[in-house]
């Protein structure tokens, strides 16, 4: 009987992995390992992450690593007294500017009252690569007139301790300015960089539209593909079913296939089931033109929505996938569900949109909390092996909380406490969305919270620095910077670290240096630490008291890992590193610290 039961118990666990469609419900699935006497252990791993119930330290939310920091047995993603990341000072130098944006626009516009919504956006990219950042932005009036405003792409020259601005590219908007961010990539098949705005309706007098709105004022997408002599100029065509995609949410370029040139896709108000149309460029009619429509399901019985999308490399096998976000209105609630579908290597690769696989789902009050259209409110960041889902969520008076759901998790985790600390929980942001760049050149990518002049002085902290796996917010040195915004971050001076344009004054500033602060126990490590001789020639000794070192590791200055030393910390020879500056991390069980030294 006990052998019976045994055995069937095996059997309906190997039915259900065989039936099993979802990798959300398979990975906590239990298994059974049955040995010859029968004797039987059930291993149940809820979060997926390799490690077992029974001896997972954080067994509901995925930490392959078990990182226990304070070690009190609980994994760090589970523990609530997990200590806040630090905080990182940048310091900041103000450089004298010989003109101003306005200076260069003007002559652009009708009444010198030049104006942009830089809040939701801009591009930075080496646009005429000279081996400098551009700036790409839309600018126009706070009177909006037809036919009056522009895409200007700014460089940037210092000489003599003075900053110039030059307007080399200007694109005129010969029909209605609009509010959102230029999109600079490669849409058609050249080797020029284009433009995309999306855009939006038309106010002007019916039948004055230009041709390349082609008969519609119900946004109608600029398409701008450089030329030789300056930008031929499109719309995307919205008279199919009668400007069936007239009415949309969301506008942005994006990759289902191999070629260099980007597709649009366009989410479209779809009441029942939610409609993603994309437009892929043809290279006979030289326009970017319809060529697939994907429904978030087949049947509408809820009020669905695509929210947005975003290319990844999902599954690490070298094929480009497509992630997608949508939402499922039940009432007030808003349910949310992420779908992946997959690259597939045919003829060339492309996105396969029947290989359509759930893996996150979760929930939020949507009478309090949604996802604001045509600005960057949701982002993908790949952290530690894992995929996070990053969502601005926004209340009707402008305030926002930025949420971030782990999609490693079958139990898609909201891990924000862990990433940001307790602190973060509570800072009222600004409903203006989010992006990410490498404000410290350290090739991981740090949070940019975009703001406005009506910024809350409670949530100063705009940027957040990426390490070791978690994100620290940075405090400038010049009082009242970093909440009225918007700033602007560019590499003025070509030296590998993002400087800031603050346009509500007016003034540019140079970063000078990062400077963290030390928690606790990196206090004791740094007290108890002394390094001699600095330069050294051929061995440096490391004196410590009162705390025990693990571990030593060198690096180049540029970054590289020279040496790791893991025992005999008290003498260490560098006779045979070459002559330069190095750089020394030194652990102890609880901390780290890093240190400088010159090699002669």
């Amino acid at each position: 009987m006990i052998k019976d039961s045994l055995i069937q118990k095996f059997l309906t666990i190997l039915i259900l992995h065989t039936m099993c469609l979802s990798s959300i419900f398979c990975q906590s699935l239990p298994v059974i390992i049955v040995n010859q006497n029968f004797n039987y252990t059930s291993l149940i791993d809820t979060d997926g992450d390799g490690v077992n119930d029974d001896v997972d330290n954080c067994p509901t939310v995925y930490n392959p690593s078990q990182e226990d920091i304070n070690e009190n047995g609980i994994g760090d993603y589970c523990d609530d007294n997990f200590p806040d990341p630090r905080v990182v000072n940048i310091n900041l130098t103000e450089i004298p500017s010989e003109n101003s944006f306005s200076d260069l626009v003007n002559p652009y516009l009708i009444n010198n009252d030049y104006y942009t919504m830089f809040n939701q956006g801009y591009d930075i990219i080496d646009f005429d690569n000279d081996g400098k950042l551009d700036y790409v932005t839309m600018f126009h009036e706070s009177e909006r007139y037809i036919n009056k405003a522009g895409i200007g792409v700014f460089s940037f020259n210092i000489d003599n301790n003075k900053l110039t601005i030059d307007l080399n590219h200007v694109i005129e908007i010969n029909g209605e300015p609009n509010a959102n961010a230029p999109e600079v990539k490669f849409l058609n098949n050249d080797d020029n960089l284009d433009v995309f705005i999306p855009t939006g309706n038309y106010h002007g007098e019916n039948g004055t539209q230009p041709d390349f709105y082609n008969g519609t004022s119900n946004r109608p997408d600029f398409l701008f593909y450089k030329t030789d002599n300056g930008f031929s100029i499109d719309s995307l065509d919205y008279t199919n079913g009668g400007e069936k995609y007239g009415n949309t949410s969301l506008q942005k370029s994006i990759q289902i296939d191999e070629d260099k040139n980007h597709e649009i896709a366009i989410l479209s108000y779809d009441a029942s089931r939610g409609e993603m149309a994309i437009y892929d460029y043809n290279d006979q009619s030289n326009r970017h033109e319809l060529v697939n429509e994907v429904f978030t399901s087949a049947s509408g019985n809820l009020t669905k929505k695509f929210n947005d999308l975003h290319n990844l490399f999902y599954n690490d096998d070298d094929l480009e996938d497509l992630l997608t976000l949508h939402v499922e209105k039940n009432g007030s609630v808003s349910n949310y569900k992420v779908n992946v579908y997959y690259g597939k290597q045919n003829d060339q690769v492309q996105i396969d949109f029947d290989s359509k696989e759930l893996i996150g789902e979760f929930s939020e009050d949507g009478s309090i909390w949604a996802i604001a259209e045509n600005e960057e409110f949701t982002s993908i960041l790949k952290l530690d092996g894992r995929y996070i889902l990053f969502i601005q969520y926004v209340k009707s008076d402008g305030t926002a909380k930025l949420i971030s759901y782990d999609l490693s998790s079958p139990n898609t985790n909201d891990i924000t406490n862990y990433l940001f600390g307790k602190e973060f929980l509570t800072t009222k942001l600004h409903g203006n969305g989010h992006y990410w760049i490498d404000v410290d050149n350290d090739e991981d990518l740090d949070l940019i919270i975009e703001t406005s002049d009506q910024y809350a002085v409670d949530g100063k902290n705009i940027i957040y620095i990426q390490e070791s796996g978690r994100f620290h917010p940075v405090k400038f040195n010049i009082e009242d910077f970093g909440f009225r915004g918007p700033y602007i971050f560019i590499d003025l001076n070509q030296d590998d670290k993002y400087d800031v344009i603050d346009h509500s004054s007016g003034k540019f500033y140079i970063t000078d240096s990062f400077d963290t602060q030390l928690s606790v126990d990196d206090e004791i490590l740094d007290n108890s630490l002394k390094l001699y001789p600095n330069p050294v020639t051929n061995i440096l000794t490391i004196e410590f008291k009162n705390v025990a070192i693990s571990k030593v590791e060198i690096y180049s200055i540029l970054g590289e890992k020279i040496k790791e030393i893991n025992s005999n910390f008290g003498s260490i020879t560098t006779d045979k590193l070459p002559k330069g500056i190095y750089i020394i991390r030194i652990y102890s069980e609880k901390s780290s610290i890093i240190r400088k030294t010159i090699k002669m």
